[in-house]
């Protein structure tokens, strides 16, 4: 990252997303994979949204997200399925909602929705901008931006199609989900369904102008297929330009 502050060269960032968690107890996949993100022992844990459509599910997640313990925190922030919204123009459930980040935020979860944290690490400091998501109608990219200056950032949300709103934001790594890599990927074809406008951001990492994004395939499902598209926890190490 261009302008990356050298107390942050090697900073690992541990991206979990789209775990849509459903069952009476977490299933032996999701178990392994946030045991993978525990033994990475990332510095900060960013979890993009789509953690379940049940609230009792969500906190069974979080908490056991939550023990992975990340020294400079662990946030979250929603996707449309945290709304009961399952595509764009549908009314979210906002009470709904509103319980389930109360509840993530019990487990030490920083729930981010249009805000900016700071993340501190010796003596620097590098802001994580978490937006609301863009299906629910709350995103506010430009509110979530405001006043973190010209440096290099982290910016959170989760649908990439929300991209086009950040063309202000200084140049920053851009961390979505919400695609699952489209879960069936056809050879030489493509995935037939993917839920984005642009297709060109499906997985993995782009570079977009003065921007780096990363989209994931996520580690959950909606439908129990998945085929030429593995799900994923990401384990990302950033470096200033030029270590690589």
């Amino acid at each position: 990252m261009p302008g990356l502050p050298e107390a942050f060269n090697g900073l690992k960032i541990g991206l979990v997303t789209d775990i849509h968690h459903r069952d009476a107890q977490l299933p032996p996949f999701l178990m392994r994979a946030f045991s993978m993100l525990r033994d990475a022992r990332p510095d900060v844990l960013v979890i993009a949204g789509d953690i379940s459509d049940v609230n009792a599910c969500a906190f069974q997640a979080a908490q056991a997200l939550a023990a992975i313990a990340p020294p400079l925190g662990a946030f979250f922030v929603p996707g449309n399925h945290d709304y009961h919204v399952w595509h764009a123009g549908m009314t979210p459930q906002i009470a709904m909602a509103e319980d389930r980040f109360a509840g993530i935020e019990k487990y030490g979860i920083r729930v981010l929705r249009n805000q900016t944290v700071l993340i501190e690490r010796n003596g620097s400091t590098l802001p994580l901008v978490g937006l609301d998501d863009l299906w629910s109608g709350f995103i506010d990219a430009d509110a979530a931006i405001k006043g973190i200056g010209q440096g290099p950032a982290i910016i959170v949300v989760h649908n990439p199609d929300a991209l086009p709103l950040l063309d202000s934001a200084p140049p920053s790594l851009i961390l979505s989900g919400h695609t699952h890599g489209g879960q069936v990927v056809v050879p030489f074809a493509g995935p037939p369904i993917v839920p984005v406008r642009n297709r060109r951001h499906v997985h993995g990492l782009y570079q977009t102008g003065r921007h780096m994004l990363y989209v994931s395939n996520g580690v959950g499902y909606l439908r129990r297929i998945r085929f030429n598209c593995r799900p994923e926890v990401v384990l990302l190490t950033l470096a200033t330009a030029g270590q690589f």
